[in-house]
């Protein structure tokens, strides 16, 4: 990817959303070179690699994701990010968080 022409946030959303499937490790890598040439994450970034850090393996680094989105003022507006750090909680039976997610959504 380091040839790729342009870096925009959609081209590197699918990207990262396919690395996140079989390589968390490469997508992680992906977003922080992303974050290194200058593209802003989106809520669907956010949401992609969160949904990825699901498994009990993942779970620190899902939470540290979530200090970047309040970090980075990210919005739950589309949902679909706060559904994704809401399951990231749930699967690490953090229920109060996961509760208290629930209810910022919109």
């Amino acid at each position: 990817f380091s040839s790729m022409p342009e870096w925009s946030v959609v081209s590197m959303n699918a990207l990262i959303a396919g690395y996140s499937q079989n390589n968390l490790e490469e997508a992680v890598v992906l977003f922080q070179e992303m974050l290194a040439r200058g593209v802003n994450p989106s809520e669907i970034t956010f949401a992609t690699i969160v949904e990825a850090c699901h498994k009990p393996e993942s779970l620190t680094l899902g939470t540290q994701f979530h200090g970047q989105v309040i970090k980075r003022g990210a919005s739950y507006e589309g949902e679909y990010l706060g559904i994704s750090l809401v399951g990231l909680y749930m699967n690490s039976r953090r229920m109060a968080e996961a509760c208290a997610l629930f209810t910022e959504l919109p």
